[in-house]
């Protein structure tokens, strides 16, 4: 589910566990591929800084980031910290500010 919604990734983690779902964890790089503009997916390394899992424990150690990123910083808010991750239109992920308002994408 592709929402059109805009939220942090916190609102947006719980919005897929209320439906039943969770963020899209894209743990192939067929998944991976897409057109898709700055959504919010289920990563993040809240747990410890630098140390990037996925939402559901244990589902994949994949992860396309740009080759720019991870780096812990967010342009828009450059004095918050970026720990959550969002795809953007290569195919790529980026480490995103969570609180920072956008759409996501819930898998079931």
């Amino acid at each position: 589910m592709v929402s059109d919604l805009a939220l942090s990734w916190y609102e947006a983690k719980q919005y897929c566990e209320d439906v039943g779902a969770h963020l899209i964890v894209l743990d192939s790089e067929k998944k991976n591929k897409g057109s898709f503009n700055e959504f919010y997916v289920g990563a993040s390394d809240l747990a410890v800084e630098g140390k990037w899992e996925w939402i559901v424990p244990g589902a994949s150690n994949y992860f396309n980031f740009h080759e720019t990123q991870p780096n812990n910083y967010h342009i828009k808010y450059p004095t918050f910290t970026a720990d959550c991750a969002d795809i953007h239109t290569d195919g790529t992920l980026f480490d995103d500010y969570c609180g920072q308002k956008q759409a996501f994408i819930c898998e079931i």
